[in-house]
């Protein structure tokens, strides 16, 4: 998928016109000495991608685009640099409406999903936690929060997150998580509050607080 092959008539040209501009963004991210020592192997995924193109794989490339995107997401939290986090909140909307157009818009396709992943559900949250920090202390509080993002990644173990959520009446917090697992959420919620709160938005949830 390069610059060189793109045709506005192939079916998947939107795919590969984004695809570019996310590749792009990330090899900026990791050649930047200032902003990562990390590095991922963003050649080979384009290599793989080309191959699934190559056999109009379309729908296995934008699984693969998800995957990326989320390991690519993993490295920019950590780094806690926020202009590539907005710009990388900017691609995932992108992204989104790639998926959707390419889709026609089908009900039950993977595209109709809010988040498509853990990732991406924690990347929406910690986005919109950090551009609306009003103080260096209180970024320096939220980048502590996705240090340890594997308990989040391997075990959804949010509970911090919903501590955070409740302290500081997040409810954006709140209604990301119950969205991407309810189940999880309402769980750990009664533990921590003592009561039943299922079915219950963030909200509401904060105003039995009051």
């Amino acid at each position: 998928m390069s610059s060189s092959s793109l045709n506005k008539e192939d079916p998947d040209y939107l795919i590969e016109e984004f695809w570019l501009g996310l590749k792009q963004s990330m090899i900026n991210f990791y050649e930047d000495d200032n902003i990562s020592t990390l590095s991922r192997c963003v050649n080979s995924w384009a290599d793989r991608l080309n191959l699934l193109k190559s056999k109009q794989k379309y729908l296995e490339i934008e699984h693969l685009v998800y995957n990326y995107l989320s390991l690519y997401g993993i490295d920019v939290l950590r780094s806690g640099n926020l202009y590539y986090l907005a710009l990388l909140n900017t691609n995932i909307k992108r992204w989104h409406k790639v998926c959707i157009h390419n889709n026609d818009d089908k009900v039950g396709n993977h595209t109709k999903l809010k988040y498509q992943n853990c990732m991406l559900m924690l990347l929406d949250i910690s986005y919109k936690l950090f551009n609306k920090c009003k103080s260096t202390g209180e970024q320096q509080e939220i980048a502590k929060l996705f240090k340890d993002v594997e308990l989040f990644l391997m075990y959804e173990d949010f509970q911090s997150l919903i501590q955070y959520a409740l302290k500081n009446k997040k409810t954006n917090i709140l209604d990301a998580l119950i969205t991407y697992n309810a189940d999880n959420v309402y769980q750990e919620l009664d533990i921590i509050l003592g009561k039943d709160v299922s079915g219950l938005s963030g909200k509401k949830i904060l105003g039995l607080l009051n």
